[in-house]
């Protein structure tokens, strides 16, 4: 399904090719999206943390 979307198929066709319905295939890619934004997010939100606890043990070294 994510080669044919990244082909440019529409929901339908897609839906076609799998032998499923559009409003399934609207519903796996969105399904997708949501778990790649949930990703995005979480590992976005860890990264500062990551950074500010370097640059503490730098600054002690430092010191």
């Amino acid at each position: 399904m994510l080669r044919r979307l990244a082909a440019g198929l529409t929901d339908q066709a897609i839906g076609r090719k799998l032998e499923i319905s559009d409003r399934t295939v609207r519903r796996l890619v969105a399904d997708l999206t949501a778990a790649r934004s949930y990703v995005s997010s979480k590992s976005s939100s860890s990264r500062p943390g990551v950074f500010r606890s370097k640059r503490r043990m730098t600054k002690r070294k430092a010191v």
